[in-house]
Formats: structure tokens, sequence, C-alpha cells
């Protein structure tokens, strides 16, 4: 294992993943990206960070979740239904358990 780590490292300094990310995030992003940010792979880190505060206010209507699988994320199949909030809000409790059920993966999207 250490002999993968130490040629994943090497890879990672030959090269950078902020040279080759291609990622882009939408124009109508949830919250304000620092226009002094001008790498993509810089901008994602700091939507990454930042979305939390988002997501946390989001609990009646999940709008910015919704954004982040169908806009940032480019699953545009994912609607907003009854069925995926309820996935969405059990996924969530899930995850403050910090432990995943199989039975979340099994339940039925609705597009």
């Amino acid at each position: 294992m250490k002999n993968l780590i130490d040629k994943l490292i090497k890879l990672k300094n030959k090269y950078p993943l902020e040279d080759y990310f291609t990622w882009d995030i939408p124009s109508n992003v949830p919250i304000e990206i620092p226009s002094t940010l001008h790498n993509i792979y810089i901008k994602n880190i700091y939507l990454k960070e930042k979305l939390e505060t988002v997501l946390n206010n989001d609990d009646k209507n999940l709008t910015n979740h919704y954004w982040i699988i169908q806009e940032w994320g480019g699953i545009k199949s994912f609607k907003q239904t009854q069925n995926n909030d309820e996935k969405i809000i059990k996924f969530k409790q899930q995850l403050e358990k910090k432990k995943l059920t199989k039975a979340m993966f099994a339940l039925k999207v609705e597009k």
C-alpha cells in the first residue's frame, strides 16, 4: 500500500490537479464566489467549503440541494418531487448519524 501511496504522491506533484481540473461552476451559484479566485479548481474548493452553511438553512424547500444535484452535479433528470425531497432528507439524517444504509440507495428516484 505504501508503494501505491508514494506513486500517487509523485503523480500529484508531477501533474497538479489544479492544472487539469475543468469542472466549472454554473453562473446561478447560490453563494458569491470572490472575484479574486480565478482558478476553477480553487473556486470549486471554495464553494464546497461555504455550502455547508447554505445547506443547513435549506431544510424547508431544499432549493440549494437541488441546485447542487441538477446544476453543479449535472444531473438534470433529478426533479424536485415529494419522493426526492424525502430521499434528500433521509440521506441528510443518515449523514448526521454517520451511517448510510444500503436501503438508502435502493429508494426509487423520481424523474
